[in-house]
């Protein structure tokens, strides 16, 4: 799809459409989107678009949405992000989505292998962006939600992976013998709404190759520890400033050994002071 230049009523009519066409690279697009799936049924399909590449050209409203007609008001649902690869494209994704950034190498399988780390038996669907399909994982957990990159080359080094559904019981500390937290590259959006976090500490413990662009807020409800979050992400300076931790009331060592933390941490609703290196 990289050499398509306009995707105008690509699949005007098509009524038994219902393919996977997660991935794809329109960037070559410019807003020429008008109509795509005008008289179609996918707008209901079970794996909508997840991830796109599109152009950063592309005419964005101050909410970052992209005009695309995808029937309906299915188009308020999507947001861009930037595409952690490549400054010159955005990632089209759903605004209730979880997209990260994993390392791939092509040393052994378990290099090769990635992790979604969630503890709850999870309902997720998942678009892994190396051309493969779509995959469901009804009541599963990090055991379970993982993916093979078989298919990689040796300039395929990391994927941006997106996750839709219920994802509650992130936590990366307690899923360390399936998910290797230096594997994890970057955090581009939490999803409004859906991630509720495991409440427990370690969250993102030690993953000190991850860089943090996400300035979304995950769903804090229930959540009243933040511990050690953060810590040993050496990398991290994120944005938290939408962050609402108005029930947390320990966030002890929350950014211990953040060494390149140098934002100031703006959390506008909180009963408690932040400490980088407390205990």
């Amino acid at each position: 799809t990289v050499s398509v230049t306009t995707m105008d009523n690509m699949f005007n009519g098509a009524t038994d459409m219902n393919g996977d066409i997660n991935g794809w690279d329109v960037s070559n697009v410019s807003d020429n989107f008008n109509n795509i799936f005008e008289e179609t049924s996918y707008v209901s399909h079970p794996r909508p678009i997840f991830s796109w590449i599109v152009s950063a050209d592309v005419s964005t409203s101050s909410e970052s949405k992209i005009a695309v007609d995808l029937g309906g008001d299915q188009s308020a649902n999507y947001t861009l992000v930037p595409n952690p690869v490549n400054s010159n494209t955005v990632l089209l994704v759903p605004k209730h989505s979880l997209v990260t950034r994993w390392e791939v190498s092509l040393n052994s399988e378990d290099q090769s292998m990635v992790n979604i780390p969630f503890s709850n038996n999870s309902d997720v669907s998942v678009c892994w962006n190396d051309k493969t399909e779509t995959d469901s994982f009804p009541d599963k957990t990090a055991e379970d939600i993982s993916h093979n990159y078989t298919g990689a080359t040796a300039s395929d080094s990391s994927y941006t992976v997106v996750v839709q559904g219920d994802m509650s019981g992130w936590n990366i500390t307690s899923n360390t013998t399936h998910a290797r937290p230096e594997k994890l590259l970057g955090v581009h959006q939490l999803g409004d709404g859906s991630l509720g976090m495991l409440n427990d500490v370690g969250a993102w413990k030690n993953c000190d190759n991850m860089v943090w662009t996400a300035t979304d807020a995950p769903n804090m409800t229930g959540v009243t520890t933040a511990s050690g979050w953060f810590e040993g992400c050496t990398l991290f300076n994120g944005d938290l400033s939408a962050w609402n931790v108005q029930n947390i009331t320990s966030m002890a060592a929350m950014f211990k050994d953040c060494t390149n933390l140098n934002n100031a941490i703006n959390i506008p609703i909180c009963k408690t002071v932040i400490v980088k290196t407390g205990t």
